[in-house]
Formats: C-alpha cells, structure tokens, sequence
C-alpha cells in the first residue's frame, strides 16, 4: 500500500470533528483487550461526540464532566483518520508531565511509520510545552510497539500485571494464618509495604492513595456516609505479622485489591487474605489487584485471579 499525496499525513485532534472517528478506531484496533472500564470509556467519548454535533460547538466544556481527555495528534489518510494518539496533562511530584494513551493505527495503514510519526509529535509537543516527563504504558507482548518507543528515547521503567476476579475457579486452600482487621498499630507496618510494591514513581498513576488508609476516626465516619469506605485485614501467624489486605470501592466497573506484605511472605499472605476478600464483595463485583509482573502468579492463579493484562511503564524525561 503506498499513501495518496493529497490531504495526507499529521495535524493536531480536532475536538469537534475528529471525536467520533476516535472512538470507532480505538474500538477497532483495542476491542479484543478491552475491558467494562474501556467500553464505558468509548461510550462516553461518542457521547461527547454527538452532543458537540448536536451543539455545533468545541467540545472542550464537556471534557471535565465526560471524564474524557480531547488533546492530542491523529494522522488522516484523504479525510480519513486512520491514526490517533491522545495526550493527558497530569502533574507528579508538583511538576507537569504527559502521558500518551490510545496510541492506534488502522490496520490497513500500519508498518508505514504512522504511529512513530505521531509520538514524536507528542515529544515534541510536551517538550516545547516545558513537561518535565513524558510517560505512556504498552502491552508487554506488543514488542515492535516497545521497540519504537525504546527508538524514540522512552526507558522501561516497570512492568505491573493487572489480575481480576471472577473469570476462575479458586481451588480449595486451607487457611494459612489468622485473618482479622486491622489494628491500628499495624498501619505503620501497612504503610512501609504499601511503598515496597506501589513505589511513589507509579502511585501518582495508579487510583491509589496510600495515606488515605492511615487510621482516622473522622476519615472513617466520612466514608461511612458516602459508601466508599475502605476495608482493611491483616494475617498473622502466631504474633507475627504476614501482610494486609484492603478492598477499595471503585466508580468503575471493579473494586480494587491492595496487598501490603514483605516479599518473603507475600505468597502465603495471598493464599490468605485475597481468599478472604472475595467472600465479602460488594453484590455483583469483581476486583483488580495490580501487582508486579511475574511475581507471586502461582498463588494468584491458586486463589481464582485470571491474569488481565501485563504493561510495561515506560517513560522519557524531557
């Protein structure tokens, strides 16, 4: 396939025009990996889409409220947009950073550099927009797409798996320590393994907020009242200490799982406290829990977790 000269190649998204078309790619190259989350993530972008046309206006005052980010690149192809890269301004450590998401090629117009051309415009356009950091996540099996970043100057910097509920059948396990709820003097502890396995240089990305799970009777009365209180178990082994375990609500489509355990002891706090978890979820439920690649995938699989997904973080400092 050879590209036309005429009305070919990069220029900015436009909100109002380009929205629709986005959607329909994203869909046609990530339907296959997508989950409920995505789904909801597209039907908000077309909704957003036909109000701006029904409105014949930019839809930039709906962003805040669709939840949807509308900056960014596409590549179009005789008036057809067959490549699209989204960008998402967020800050880290109080200073602005990017991140790349939707990085998608139409099928019939891949191998032609398209999507290479479309990052380093976001490089270039983070630069000049004075970002200290650029950061984008990859499939792990997507080796060409990690190659090209690599080629564009991007560094791994982690590779975290997303495990869900609901989709195995746990085998039957014995219990391997006492579950109960925490106390407040294991906070300390939960807090020092909380940033073992979400150190700071992902948690910024991650829907988690680790001081937020620190004991407070008001912060707990708070979120009694508006249903989104955290619950928190420990396991322990005689006096000592395996890890803890909290189940977050979620707006999403899962709750999320957050494991606090020294690597010594996370298999057998896993083989304890996620089964645990699961028999007191929200009616209708499923749970993530993200954890690092190739880590512990034995007990996870042991307790009726499926492996969703493993990307790779990859960042590029500017």
């Amino acid at each position: 396939m050879t590209f036309s000269s005429l009305h070919s190649g990069l220029r900015p998204l436009h909100r109002a025009r380009d929205l629709m078309a986005v959607a329909n790619l994203i869909e046609l190259c990530f339907a296959s990996t997508m989950d409920a989350d995505g789904r909801l993530y597209l039907q908000q972008m077309r909704e957003t889409a036909r109000e701006a046309a029904a409105m014949d206006w930019a839809v930039s005052g709906l962003e805040q409220a669709a939840g949807v980010p509308l900056e960014g690149f596409v590549w179009e192809e005789d008036g057809r947009l067959v490549g699209n890269l989204t960008l998402i301004a967020l800050r880290r450590m109080n200073r602005r950073v990017f991140f790349v998401a939707n990085v998608a090629v139409h099928p019939d117009y891949r191998r032609h550099g398209i999507g290479r051309k479309l990052t380093q415009a976001a490089i270039d356009y983070t630069r000049a927009f004075g970002a200290w950091e650029t950061w984008l996540q990859v499939r792990a099996e997507n080796t060409p797409a990690v190659r090209l970043y690599e080629s564009l100057g991007f560094a791994t910097v982690a590779a975290r798996s997303a495990w869900v509920s609901g989709l195995a059948q746990p085998r039957p396990l014995q219990p391997r320590a006492l579950v109960s709820s925490r106390a407040a003097v294991d906070w300390p502890r939960q807090r020092e393994w909380l940033r073992e396995t979400y150190p700071d240089h992902l948690t910024w990305h991650l829907p988690l907020n680790i001081d937020s799970f620190q004991p407070s009777f008001l912060r707990d009365l708070m979120h009694t009242f508006d249903g989104s209180r955290p619950v928190h178990w420990s396991a322990r082994m005689g006096s000592a200490l395996l890890g803890l375990l909290t189940l977050e609500a979620s707006r999403l489509s899962t709750d999320n799982l957050w494991l606090a355990a020294p690597a010594y002891n996370a298999v057998d706090a896993i083989l304890t406290l996620v089964p645990h978890a699961l028999q007191n979820l929200r009616s209708g439920r499923q749970v993530t829990l993200n954890f690092p690649a190739g880590q512990c995938e034995s007990a996870l699989q042991a307790v009726g977790l499926t492996l969703h997904q493993t990307l790779v973080w990859m960042k590029i400092v500017l």
